[in-house]
This record gives C-alpha cells, sequence and structure tokens, in this order.
C-alpha cells in the first residue's frame, strides 16, 4: 500500500478517513486535525472507531482497520453521490422529445458510463431527450439485456444508478 517514506501520506489519509467520517457519519468519532502525524488525537479517534464498529480496539490501524475506514467513507461517498441524481417519478418514463431537467441527469449518468462503456455515444448533456440521447440509451439497455427500446423505465434507471455505483466503488477499491 504505502513504503515507509510515504508514512505521512498514510496518516494524513487514515486522518482524511476518520476526520470524514467525524463530520459525515458517525459524530461519535472524535474530530481530529490532518496533519500527518499519528498523535494522541488520532490514537483516540482510530480507537473510538475500532471500538464503535467491532474491530479489535488497539489504537492501531492494521489492513482491517484501513479497510474498514475506506470501506465506509467511500461507501457513504458513492451513495451521496447517488442521491443527486434521483428523479421525480412523474418523469419516468422517460423517452425520445422529453424535456425537464431530470433528462440532464440521465444524460449525466449515460457520460459516466460511457466512461466505463466505449460503445456508448457521447452525448450533449442538455434537459433535452435527443436522438444521441435514445441511441445511447439503446447501447446501455443492449448492454444489460434489457428490451431494446430506447425508452427510460424506473427498472433501466435504477440499473444505471446501481452499474455507476458499483463500477465507482470498485474503481476505487483497485486504486489500492
Amino acid at each position: 500500500m504505502y513504503e515507509l517514506i510515504d508514512k505521512i501520506s498514510a496518516i494524513r489519509e487514515i486522518q482524511s478517513y476518520l476526520r470524514y467520517i467525524s463530520d459525515k457519519i458517525d459524530d461519535r468519532i472524535p474530530t481530529i486535525s490532518i496533519d500527518g502525524i499519528y498523535g494522541d488525537e488520532t490514537e483516540k479517534a482510530v480507537k473510538t472507531y475500532q471500538r464503535l464498529y467491532g474491530l479489535v480496539e488497539s489504537g492501531i490501524v492494521n489492513f482491517e482497520t484501513f479497510k474498514s475506514l475506506f470501506e465506509l467513507s467511500n461507501d457513504y461517498r458513492i451513495n451521496q453521490n447517488r442521491q443527486k441524481y434521483i428523479v421525480n417519478s412523474g418523469s419516468l418514463p422517460m423517452k425520445l422529445n422529453d424535456i425537464n431537467s431530470d433528462v440532464v441527469n440521465l444524460n449525466t449518468l449515460i457520460n459516466m458510463l460511457r466512461g466505463y462503456y466505449i460503445e456508448i455515444p457521447r452525448i450533449e448533456n442538455t434537459s433535452f431527450y435527443s436522438r444521441q440521447t435514445e441511441s445511447a440509451i439503446k447501447e446501455i439497455q443492449k448492454i444489460f439485456g434489457h428490451k431494446v427500446n430506447g425508452i427510460v423505465e424506473r427498472k433501466l434507471y435504477e440499473r444505471i444508478l446501481d452499474e455507476i455505483s458499483s463500477l465507482n466503488r470498485d474503481n476505487l477499491i483497485n486504486l489500492r
């Protein structure tokens, strides 16, 4: 993961996870400075985290503790981002020539998926469900094994969100 020369970076990463978890997820974790020094403040936060999340309360960040910190903070970030793209139920199904703000979300998601599936054509990120959008949706429907009709039903929209969450999570884990 890190070499000895990267010790300060490793400590800062651990501190950033602890700080994020304290600020966004669980205020029972003491808020700490991100200074690259594994002092009493950091050790106390680690011990608190370990106790609260069912880990051995040693104050030492072993692989199990690091993995838990990483997964909790990144799963939360992914789920928060997912919430940005939830559409109004009245917007579905989405189809050719629809114009609304939820089509912007759809077009954004299509372009995000394109980063993983090169067969999906690039589209403009507008509020208009264009022929480009329809073509991209048909390609996504093929990839996911859905009926190919260019119409976005709730089931397909949810599948797109799930796929992006899964791919992002896998990508973050593979960076380790």
